[in-house]
């Protein structure tokens, strides 16, 4: 019995040894967790009272005194404080005096009680609510959404679809289990990143004679279209060499492939929060290669309404059309208007003329700094009346070189040129980025930045130009359609008479 004694004294007094010698020995965080404590401890997220038990539960206290560190490493240092009677911790009483908590019953706010799941959830959308970065619950798709508390459901929503907090093995959340510490800093350093990353870009991405447009804002990402399902794996690579692993949106504009088949591919790379399409089902393979990536993420569509609003980071996104059901595909296309401060992008599928007319009598501001143009450049897209309510400064097509449809035809272009439209293009300039600082738009290309993407190809100025009061076409004064004098308007210019909703003659092309 003593040797057994001896035996066990020696074990415990290894035990401690350990224990001193290497201090670090129980500090390290599992392997999943390793990269993201290392950097939220670089940016100074992390205090050092946490950094020897990473693996155990967190308490309520504990979590507040990461909140405090993301707020001020964000906003500046907390001067303010509540107190609470149970504790005089300064993490909790900064946290409480930007509303990142409150008190349990009388201002007992309880801070060395166990961090549920859900307490932690209700924590961070509060504490991206204080750094002016709330996010609006669209869709929560947890498989025990139920058993969240009232209190929290709408919380957890927020989490799951920023892609802050994810579920626990089967898209399950546990809202009641205990949130450990190293889970506690991997989703406040994502957070951190939701609002450190600032401003607006947009990839214009080459797929050829395809669309996909990836929309960053302030750390939030949405992905309008994706090629065709041969851009699969560019869409994946192109994702994952930005770091790109949430997608706050993930919209199919159309159910056609060269819109809708790439996204496949990018869900095999990231995570997503809602999914947009027109439709649900549409009898093609690529259609239904998207459905069972959504349904391998927890997802199902979401067929948004116009009038329908959202928010990217601090980007306002409307949904303009399609605002009536179509039995062709093309108009049923998602439009969606993007505002960024004083500057504004305007998506618009496929939309074809019958979509077009519908959205401008529904009185929308169509005004756009930038203009995705419709239909690849088809002559059945941005036509006169629609282009005049955007009037863009800039504008971009996507379409493949020489491709076999002829696009970008000479009717979009020709009214580009009238509208004095910059023009950029994928065929000619590969992949298209556009930054915005709120007030103006930068552009850069991949190759040919000096490209002529739309030359003029008519004759010299006329000195005046002859209207058509009954068809609203206008003409040079040589023209042989010219109508009779009863009929006539002059205009100086050719600006005149576009701005006055005149369309040129397609036979002397004025």
């Amino acid at each position: 019995m003593k040797k057994i004694t001896r035996i066990l004294s020696v074990i415990i007094l290894i035990a401690m040894l350990v224990a001193i010698l290497i201090p670090n020995a129980a500090a390290a965080p599992s392997a999943w967790a390793a990269e993201a404590v290392s950097e939220a401890v670089a940016l100074g997220l992390v205090p050092p009272s946490m950094q020897a038990r990473y693996t155990e539960s967190a308490t309520r206290a504990e979590f507040c005194a990461l909140a405090v560190a993301l707020y001020e490493a964000v906003e500046g240092e907390i001067t303010g404080r509540i107190t609470f009677t149970d504790t005089d911790d300064a993490a909790v009483e900064k946290a409480a005096y930007i509303g990142v908590v409150n008190g349990v019953v009388e201002g007992v706010f309880a801070p060395d009680n166990t961090l549920t799941r859900e307490q932690a959830a209700v924590m961070l959308a509060r504490l991206l609510g204080a750094v002016g970065r709330a996010i609006s619950p669209h869709t929560m798709t947890f498989a025990d959404m139920a058993q969240v508390s009232d209190w929290a459901t709408a919380a957890v929503g927020q989490m799951q679809i920023s892609g802050i907090m994810g579920g626990v093995g089967e898209n399950r959340f546990s809202p009641r289990g205990a949130y450990t510490i190293e889970q506690s800093i991997v989703t406040v350093l994502r957070a951190y990143k939701t609002v450190a990353v600032s401003g607006f870009t947009v990839y214009f991405i080459d797929v050829g004679q395809a669309d996909s447009a990836l929309v960053l804002c302030d750390g939030a990402a949405m992905l309008i279209d994706g090629g065709n399902a041969a851009d699969s794996s560019l869409i994946y690579a192109f994702l994952k060499e930005r770091g790109i692993s949430h997608l706050d949106y993930i919209v199919a504009t159309h159910a056609h492939e060269d819109h809708v088949g790439g996204l496949a591919g990018a869900l095999n790379f990231a995570t997503a929060g809602v999914a947009l399409a027109p439709v649900t089902s549409y009898d093609t393979k690529v259609f239904g290669n998207f459905i069972s990536a959504l349904e391998s993420r927890g997802l199902t569509i979401t067929v948004p309404s116009a009038g329908d609003k959202f928010k990217l980071g601090s980007a306002d996104v409307a949904v303009l059309g399609p605002t009536r059901p179509s039995d062709e595909s093309n108009n049923t296309s998602i439009v969606l208007k993007i505002t960024y401060g004083a500057t504004s992008f305007l998506f618009t599928g496929d939309a074809e003329r019958a979509e077009e007319a519908d959205i401008l009598e529904a009185g929308y501001d169509l005004s756009a700094t930038v203009l995705k143009v419709g239909h690849h450049g088809s002559d059945t897209s941005t036509t006169y009346p629609f282009l005049r309510e955007i009037m863009p400064q800039y504008a971009v097509i996507s379409c493949g070189a020489n491709n076999s449809y002829g696009h970008p035809h000479d009717g979009p272009l020709s009214r580009l040129r009238d509208a004095d439209v910059t023009l950029f293009r994928t065929d000619m300039q590969g992949t298209i980025t556009c930054t915005s600082d709120g007030s103006t738009v930068a552009f850069s290309v991949e190759k040919n930045a000096n490209a002529e993407t739309n030359p003029s190809v008519g004759s010299v100025e006329a000195a005046f130009y002859i209207g058509n009061v009954n068809s609203k076409k206008f003409h040079r004064p040589d023209c042989s359609g010219l109508p009779l004098e009863k009929n006539r308007i002059e205009f100086a210019t050719r600006a005149e008479a576009i701005a006055a909703g005149y369309e040129p003659c397609k036979n002397c092309n004025p």
